[in-house]
């Protein structure tokens, strides 16, 4: 199902924070109805680590550890324990101007991630 929304990332705290809104609107399809998202995210430095909480619109909380594989790419991990899912986020760009997302899950006790969604964002 192809939805539609925005995206936006603004620094602040003086530069010590960089904050990410997001919105989402899905359309109805397969008997399921349409749907909005709204989610936050603030990303900091916690020590030597990058670190993230989330939370959204659905009641969902994730404390995020970020990684920067590449120049071009962030992962944003949050394991799964013996009784959570685990959650993994990742943005990559090849050319600064398009930023390919994907958001995976991992069912409580395991390591194995499945892809749940992915989009394209363009800058504007």
């Amino acid at each position: 199902v192809n939805g539609t929304g925005w995206c936006t990332f603004k620094m602040d705290l003086q530069g010590h924070a960089l904050v990410r809104t997001n919105h989402a609107d899905t359309p109805a399809a397969n008997g399921r109805p349409a749907a909005n998202h709204d989610d936050l995210m603030v990303i900091y430095k916690d020590g030597d680590a990058i670190k993230a909480d989330y939370w959204d619109n659905e009641d969902h909380v994730i404390h995020y550890v970020v990684t920067t594989p590449t120049a071009s790419s962030a992962t944003f991990l949050a394991a799964a324990t013996a009784s959570s899912p685990g959650y993994k986020l990742t943005y990559s760009t090849t050319d600064g101007k398009t930023v390919k997302g994907a958001f995976e899950f991992a069912a409580p006790g395991t390591s194995t991630f499945s892809p749940y969604l992915s989009w394209q964002m363009k800058k504007r």
